[in-house]
């Protein structure tokens, strides 16, 4: 039979025929082969294939051997040590399948009908209520703070003080200070005469105070505006340096560019005139080269010609010869190819080949 091709078992597409060895009673005969070693090692003398019966017995017997020790095993344990309420519940598919509790909510949630299942608990402690208070902190807003709703403080670690402790908070949210060993009093009228007293030793303070701080404030209004003005003047003079800095430095710029320029065209003067110097009076280098280019030029055409007219002959009556000289072109036949070629993209090349020919044409 074939095995399964390749490693990678899972992922092959062909999963082999050894498949068919572990199905039906296969399994089985491999059990007892297994059993016949495991016993002739013990001692036992038998052969699964020359004593199946036997085998079989004694595989059989052996199996409820180890199963009734198994049992009493368990029976002992149970016995010393309890638990056997615990082992007979029920299967785990009526452990996690539906059960009789019906719950009927309504559309924003409550429950309408039926017992609501308890809440999850976190793992933090809860509805502990620390320092004699009687509710968590965050249970009361006000001003932008947080606090307790049942004394109204704004302190988290604080001791609550009940109704007084309200009372207390209010009026120190109103502006009244009080000292930390006063509890103030629930009456009214009493309430009045507390803060007149204190609102009078406010206005008492702020008039000695206003008078004492009048000379002060004088002095040091003075002084404040004399280093606002320092500062000011100071401020002013930088401002004024940088713009004299940048007039500068546009005044250099402007200078340099402009002996640039006349740098420029006095070079370019002078090329003038001596290009007009050679032109009219060409030196006797120049007139060589001259000569030579025009011999270049002459040799260019002729070979042009004599390339159309063996072009017109064809290759049976074309000559031949062997005796080409091939060699590195010189500067002025350089200069000469580039004068005559005739560019594809020029669009007088039509008219340049067109007059060669009439030119060809007219000398036959």
């Amino acid at each position: 039979m074939q095995n399964v091709p390749g490693k990678e078992k899972e992922a092959a597409k062909f999963a082999g025929e050894n498949f068919i060895r572990y199905t039906g009673e296969v399994v089985q005969a491999n059990e007892a082969q297994v059993f016949a070693w495991q016993a002739r090692c013990k001692g036992i003398d038998v052969h699964a294939l020359a004593e199946p019966t036997k085998l079989e017995a004694m595989k059989k017997e052996f199996e409820q051997q180890k199963l009734s020790a198994k049992e009493e095993h368990k029976s002992k344990l149970l016995e010393k040590y309890g638990g056997e309420k615990y082992l007979h519940a029920p299967p785990k598919e009526l452990l996690l399948a539906q059960t009789e509790n019906y719950v009927e909510y309504n559309r924003k949630g409550k429950v309408v009908k039926g017992e609501e299942r308890r809440g999850i608990l976190s793992r933090y402690e809860e509805d502990r209520y620390l320092n004699n208070h009687k509710s968590v902190w965050g249970s009361y807003w006000k001003s932008g703070q947080w606090g307790f709703a049942c004394c109204h403080s704004f302190i988290k670690n604080s001791y609550c003080l009940g109704e007084v402790g309200k009372d207390r908070n209010a009026t120190t949210l109103k502006g009244v200070i009080l000292p930390q060993n006063v509890i103030p009093n629930t009456d009214p009228s009493v309430k009045q005469e507390t803060t007149s007293v204190t609102s009078g030793k406010k206005l008492e303070e702020k008039e000695n105070s206003s008078a004492d701080g009048e000379s002060s404030s004088d002095t040091f209004d003075s002084k404040k505006n004399a280093e606002d003005e320092k500062k000011w003047e100071e401020e002013r003079q930088y401002e004024l340096e940088k713009v004299k800095r940048d007039d500068r430095r546009r005044e250099k710029k402007r200078e340099k560019r402009r002996r640039q320029k006349e740098r420029r065209e006095k070079n370019k003067k002078a090329s003038k005139i001596k290009k007009k110097s050679l032109d009219e009076f060409p030196s006797d280098d120049e007139k060589k080269r001259m000569k030579e280019l025009e011999h270049a030029i002459k040799k260019i055409n002729k070979e042009w010609e004599d390339a159309e007219e063996s072009l017109q002959l064809g290759d049976r009556k074309r000559r031949y010869h062997s005796i080409y000289d091939i060699s590195t072109p010189t500067p002025v036949e350089m200069e000469a190819y580039k004068l005559t070629k005739i560019h594809a993209d020029d669009p007088m090349a039509a008219f340049i080949k067109e007059k060669h020919l009439k030119k060809h044409s007219k000398k036959d």
